[in-house]
């Protein structure tokens, strides 16, 4: 986007807002094609009719004209309406800070005017689905760290060992995951990665059943003990890919919070 100039318009999901002089906001948003992009929003806070202010509450999808200047790294943002607010989303506690932790990841993943518009499905889906409270948070949050893992370039490969590339991995109740490859070791293959994580058959055959896609949330039925085990895995994933993912406040509040 860095080339283009003038106004444009696409949806983008509003993943962070600030205040910025007496009436404005400053909002950084992510969209399919602009990526994530910074914007000033005059007069958001102003009160007046057809001010922007409601409209930039995060999270929040939105219908946005941003006017471009590839010169400035602030752009200035345009008409702008609201596509879903995330209502239900905002109004309790647990789905509000599941979701937080899909903003964090995406404000701090990806460098600004990055297009990446698998990234941006994830995390719509994800908001949808938190939004909609039909699914486990749990399961949600799942599904969006393998897709941003993919999304990044270090996807998931739960079926191909590393070591001898038998496909599936011959595994049993303890298993060994390599982070450099984010694949999943015969039990029988010594493996010369430093950056080992044991993990549960259970895990195993939750990440080849999310892997394969299309999965039927209400049939599918994953322990307390692998939900965990499946989320601290895929974040170290993260981290070991990704340095910008080491500090993670609000998945650290999750912990914090115990909640479900």
């Amino acid at each position: 986007m860095t080339n283009r100039s003038g106004p444009a318009k696409e949806q983008a999901l509003v993943i962070k807002t600030i205040r910025h002089g007496e009436t404005s906001r400053i909002a950084t948003l992510f969209a399919p094609k602009w990526g994530k992009i910074v914007v000033l929003a005059k007069g958001a806070r102003s009160g007046k009719s057809g001010s922007t202010g409601g409209v930039l509450d995060a999270p929040s999808l939105i219908e946005a004209v941003v006017h471009i200047k590839s010169s400035r790294s602030v752009q200035l943002l345009g008409q702008t309406s609201v596509v879903d607010s995330f209502g239900n989303l905002k109004s309790d506690v647990s789905r509000s800070a599941y979701s937080a932790v899909v903003s964090e990841i995406i404000l701090k993943g990806f460098t600004d005017e990055e297009a990446n518009p698998s990234a941006f499905a994830a995390a719509l889906t994800s908001l949808k689905n938190f939004d909609l409270g039909l699914i486990p948070n749990r399961y949600i949050l799942l599904e969006f760290l393998l897709a941003i893992a993919e999304s990044l370039g270090f996807g998931i490969d739960p079926f191909s060992c590393p070591v001898c590339g038998i496909s599936p991995a011959k595994t049993g109740l303890v298993n060994k995951f390599q982070l450099v490859d984010g694949a999943v070791c015969c039990t029988s293959c010594e493996s010369s990665s430093f950056e080992i994580q044991n993990v549960s058959g259970e895990v195993v055959g939750i990440l080849r059943l999310f892997k394969r896609g299309n999965v039927n949330f209400e049939r599918v039925k994953i322990s307390k003990q692998a939900q965990n085990e499946l989320i601290t895995l895929l974040i170290k994933h993260l981290r070991y890919h990704h340095t910008a993912f080491n500090n993670l406040s609000s998945y650290n509040m999750l912990g914090q919070l115990a909640l479900d």
